[in-house]
């Protein structure tokens, strides 16, 4: 009996012992499963972290692209312009749509029934045409070019306006074709001053 009752302690030590491994292994394995969850989820968070940090930086570059793109090619100005024409002035019908067509906005259209309106600016008597319009300041009296308005209102010079005195031939709003170089004049307190000369344009085959 006590052969038997040694054996048995044995086998239940055994099998104490076997349960306990068992039970060691099992919560070894939790805690091991456990931590490479854990390793998994900020893995996952990290690289969660940076495709977003990746994102953002991507969308913010196209943004200043967009941006850098508006401010390389700008949209027609729609600036104001105000009209002032003799009652004879047939030419200024060409002369209005061209100046919109180039992104001005027409805002009033006045008939001059004598020259009192013209002569508020310094404007040259021998350099008048058939009509001054006054933009951002300035005024620009004849059929000057848009080139010569946009250089104007660009660099913005310590001027009163600008004049293409003569009314030529092929200049926006008058029929014919360009026959010399437009010479457009800057003036200041009434003295003229050369301001900008378009060549001859080449005639489109």
């Amino acid at each position: 009996m006590k052969s038997w009752s040694r054996n048995s302690i044995r086998l239940n030590k055994v099998a104490t012992s076997s349960r306990v491994c068992e039970d060691i292994s099992e919560e070894g394995m939790i805690a091991k499963t456990r931590a490479v969850l854990v390793v998994a989820g900020v893995t996952i968070a990290a690289v969660s972290a940076i495709a977003t940090l990746a994102l953002s930086a991507c969308a913010s570059r196209g943004t200043d692209a967009n941006l850098a793109a508006v401010v390389n090619n700008p949209a027609p100005p729609g600036i104001p312009v105000t009209i002032y024409s003799l009652p004879e002035c047939k030419c200024c019908t060409k002369y209005i749509p061209y100046l919109e067509q180039a992104g001005f906005q027409i805002t009033a259209s006045y008939i001059m029934s004598d020259n009192s309106t013209r002569d508020k600016y310094p404007v040259p008597p021998e350099m008048r045409t058939c009509h001054i319009i006054l933009v951002d300041g300035y005024f620009v009296e004849g059929h000057v070019p848009v080139e010569a308005i946009m250089k104007l209102l660009k660099e913005r010079p310590a001027i009163d306006g600008i004049i293409l005195p003569g009314m030529p031939s092929g200049s926006p709003g008058m029929d014919g074709q360009q026959l010399e170089p437009f010479i457009i004049y800057a003036i200041t307190a009434g003295q003229a001053s050369e301001f900008m000369t378009l060549p001859v344009k080449k005639p489109t085959p």
